[in-house]
């Protein structure tokens, strides 16, 4: 088992639990890295700084490619429970779903007008939800990218989660 850590000191770091030892470094250069995520198969990692997303190889730590495409810093991202897309959310008020394999933009979800603090997918990744300082929780359909629900709140919404079944 391992642990994923995001530091502002400019790195991700994936532990194994058992030693307590760092196993990886994923190192952003000039910008901290704010939010951290891996992969149900533990194959991959992504990390988010500045305006973009990176895609880290876990085992060798060696960087894959970037989604860039936010207009502000991205806030926090999400691997699909399947690995095939990553959800991005930015302070630009926006998220996005990428092909994990080949970078490409998928779909922007436009809808709340503040920052976006966390992002989640269903257990069986048919669905998004999004957290904002609107005020608003936004559940979409991954496939059409359509919002399903504005789930209002009397303050900025930090985290948002589906439950496992």
């Amino acid at each position: 088992a391992f642990v994923l850590s995001a530091s502002v000191d400019n790195t991700a770091r994936l532990w194994a639990v058992a030693s307590g030892e760092c196993v990886c470094t994923f190192e952003d250069e000039g910008h901290p890295i704010k939010w951290a995520s891996m992969s149900n198969d533990g194959t991959l990692v992504v990390t988010t700084s500045g305006c973009n997303a990176q895609l880290w190889d876990a085992k060798s730590g060696a960087r894959s490619h970037a989604f860039a495409g936010h207009e502000k810093d991205v806030c926090a991202v999400e691997f699909s429970p399947d690995g095939s897309l990553v959800l991005t959310a930015a302070s630009d008020g926006t998220a996005k779903l990428w092909s994990a394999t080949t970078s490409k933009c998928l779909r922007t979800l436009t809808g709340h007008s503040k920052t976006i603090y966390s992002v989640a997918f269903s257990p069986d990744g048919a669905l998004a939800l999004t957290a904002s300082d609107d005020h608003t929780a936004r559940l979409w359909e991954v496939q059409s990218g359509d919002c399903l629900a504005v789930l209002q709140h009397r303050g900025g919404v930090k985290v948002a989660v589906f439950s496992p079944i």
